[in-house]
């Protein structure tokens, strides 16, 4: 069996099937076409965070690869340029070039710079202000499937906790005013305690993990896409960001919980 093949079967056996079956499901309602929406705090959230979810699930332009008969289109919500140190547009310039990594184009990533909006740990986001960000990015782009933090952020920043808030207020008070054709929700799963710094082993060790419902594994087996990512963000490449592309659990594997 060439690596290539190899290596596919190795990641579907350890996420327990496609991950791509398991997170559309035939729930995108539109003809096979899906636009997942990446909705982050910061620029380098998307290749710190969710890389393997946007390879697993086909970070594509809408006319390239499909997975699991599902053509799909990613796009990124950025809530704040992280202008924390007044590097913003610097920043911005970076995440264009990392989401070109991930073949995302740049008409299909927003970035916000609201003054409501700032990069910090001390900065309160209100996240029905971040929710308005969210309902009219989903409007513009036609997004089906959302994915982004859970209520404990990964990290636990305020921001990234904002943003998970922000996805649930606008759910309910879509909910509340459409019938239907509301976007699906998927969570990142946050795992504390040493076990987030396992790196490749939380991969190759969540085989043994018992599944639960309305969860999606995604599995890469190389850091390689996520530091290409990383790369283009030239002005956040402090040592410990190597140290995370090579121990952080969130660079190999992403479990999206479904709201």
């Amino acid at each position: 069996m060439p690596a290539r093949g190899l290596s596919e079967s190795l990641r579907s056996f350890l996420e327990g099937g496609s991950a791509g079956e398991a997170f559309f499901g035939g729930d995108d309602g539109r003809h096979g076409r899906a636009v997942v929406t990446l909705v982050v705090a910061h620029p380098d959230d998307e290749c710190m965070f969710f890389a393997p979810a946007m390879a697993r699930l086909g970070s594509s332009p809408p006319e390239a690869a499909e997975t699991s008969g599902t053509k799909v289109r990613w796009t990124v919500l950025c809530l704040s340029n992280g202008n924390a140190y007044g590097l913003g547009k610097l920043r911005e310039k970076e995440l264009y070039l990392s989401c070109e990594t991930l073949k995302i184009p740049r008409a299909d990533v927003e970035v916000v710079d609201d003054p409501e909006l700032q990069d910090g740990m001390e900065e309160v986001w209100d996240p029905r202000l971040v929710a308005a960000y969210i309902r009219k990015h989903v409007s513009r782009h036609g997004t089906t499937h959302l994915v982004g933090f859970d209520e404990r952020g990964i990290s636990g920043h305020p921001n990234h906790c904002a943003c998970s808030q922000a996805m649930r207020i606008f759910l309910k008070s879509e909910q509340a005013s459409t019938k239907g054709g509301l976007p699906v929700i998927w969570m990142q799963q946050t795992f504390g305690g040493l076990g987030q710094y396992g790196g490749l082993l939380c991969a190759l060790l969540c085989k043994r993990r018992r599944r639960k419902k309305r969860t999606v594994t995604c599995v890469q087996l190389s850091c390689i896409k996520a530091f290409l990512a990383m790369k283009q963000h030239r002005s956040q490449l402090v040592w410990y960001r190597y140290l995370h592309l090579i121990f952080s659990r969130y660079v190999y594997i992403n479990v999206l919980q479904k709201m």
